[in-house]
Parts: C-alpha cells; structure tokens; sequence
C-alpha cells in the first residue's frame, strides 16, 4: 500500500469543496431529516470557509466532516438517488489527512 502524505492546505481546501458539493446535490425539502452536523457546524447553513475555518482552528476534522456527509448520503440518498457512489476508503482518508 503506498503511503500517503499529509495534506497540504490547498488540497484540504479542495477536500472540503468536494465535501460540500455533495451537500449542494440535496434539496431543502430533504433537510429537515437531516441529523446533526459535527460540533459547531450547520451543514445546510456553513460555507466551505467556514468548515475550513473549523478545521484550521481545531474545531472539526475532516474525519467529522467526512462521517458527518457520509451519514447524510446513507440518510438520503435512497430517496434521491443523487450519489452514484462514495469512495469506500474515505474515512481512513479522512484520517490521514488531519
């Protein structure tokens, strides 16, 4: 397996926008199924700066955020059938890369 190198700040960033694109493939009407989001963050309130702004201070992972928008897609996805597919190393990615 190879190794994996620490994220640098550009590809957290663009970690963060892929997280939250898959946010933006959900409705409003689903919301209100929705669970809560890590400590401090609203997912269908919090911009992408703000989650990176959480993540620079310590205050979210991408871990949490990762868990927190894969729980959503199980959630919702067999009603929306907005999401093909999820990368099922995505957590352990998460992890590595905080």
């Amino acid at each position: 397996m190879r190794s994996l190198s620490p994220m640098t700040p550009l590809r957290r960033t663009a970690a963060a926008l892929a997280l939250a694109g898959i946010c933006l493939a959900v409705p409003q009407a689903a919301h209100a199924s929705d669970g809560p989001g890590p400590p401090g963050l609203d997912l269908d309130r919090s911009t992408v700066l703000d989650m990176q702004r959480a993540m620079d201070g310590g205050r979210v992972t991408s871990a949490d955020l990762t868990r927190a928008y894969l729980r959503r897609i199980e959630r919702l996805n067999p009603r929306l059938g907005a999401v093909i597919g999820v990368n099922p190393d995505a957590m352990a990615l998460a992890r590595r890369s905080d």
